[in-house]
């Protein structure tokens, strides 16, 4: 009768066992430091065997494999690895776990009609915004924000990403931030890329619809000061 409490605590911690036996953790929870959350429209966790239709292979190699979804750049073709998937979009919060997985980058490029509008990149070392000039503007490209990190390339991150109106913010693990403004991103978009410079796993992707902060001034001194703390 005595083991019982010993019986009943193992058996509790057998699930986190397994997760640490494959090598995984749990994604970390990062809420959004901007905006505030609405419908969620599209959530995707992988645990299918298959990728769904609705996701469209450009260029590179994906697949689902061990609860993951893996892109892996193929060489010849001298292009990252490219996934898109159609959500019509204008303010929205975006949530995706990832890991590099041997590879250099993980890029969330957002569009419309297949045409990029902005990308926020992750890479071992820096994370960025770019702004996409418009369509025959003769405008090139802009870069929003830039700040350099150092991210492990064998662990899970979490990245957010907010856009509302004309304001950006990217966030890495609730700690990592670049934000920025461009009256380009104030428009709808039609459809998001998940690009991978040489090869990604991505655990778990969520977007949903957005507004924003109920004081703009002071969501922008807090996201000031976390980025003045970061650098």
């Amino acid at each position: 009768m005595r083991r019982r409490p010993s019986i009943i605590l193992f058996l509790l911690f057998l699930p986190l066992l397994a997760i640490t036996a494959r090598g995984e953790e749990p994604a970390k929870l990062s809420p959004p430091l901007y905006g505030v959350e609405g419908k969620c429209l599209l959530q995707a966790d992988f645990a299918s065997a298959k990728l769904d239709d609705d996701w469209k292979n450009v260029k590179g190699k994906w697949e689902v494999k061990d609860g993951a979804l893996s892109g892996v750049q193929v060489p010849e073709q001298n292009h990252a690895a490219v996934l898109r998937h159609e959500l019509p979009l204008h303010d929205f919060i975006a949530q995706f776990t990832f890991k590099f997985d041997g590879g250099k980058a993980i890029k969330l490029v957002l569009n419309k009609n297949t045409v990029h509008i902005a990308t926020v990149s992750v890479w071992l070392n820096q994370l960025t915004i770019d702004k996409q000039p418009e369509k025959d503007s003769g405008k090139k490209l802009r870069r929003i924000d830039a700040q350099n990190v150092k991210l492990s390339p064998d662990e899970w991150h979490t990245v957010v990403v907010e856009v509302i109106g004309s304001t950006i913010v990217a966030t890495v693990d609730s700690s990592l931030v670049v934000f920025g403004t461009d009256d380009g991103l104030d428009i709808d978009k039609s459809d998001f890329d998940f690009a991978a410079n040489g090869s990604t796993a991505i655990k778990s992707v969520k977007f949903c619809k957005a507004s924003g902060p109920a004081d703009n001034e002071a969501a922008g001194r807090k996201l000031q000061a976390l980025r003045e703390a970061t650098k």
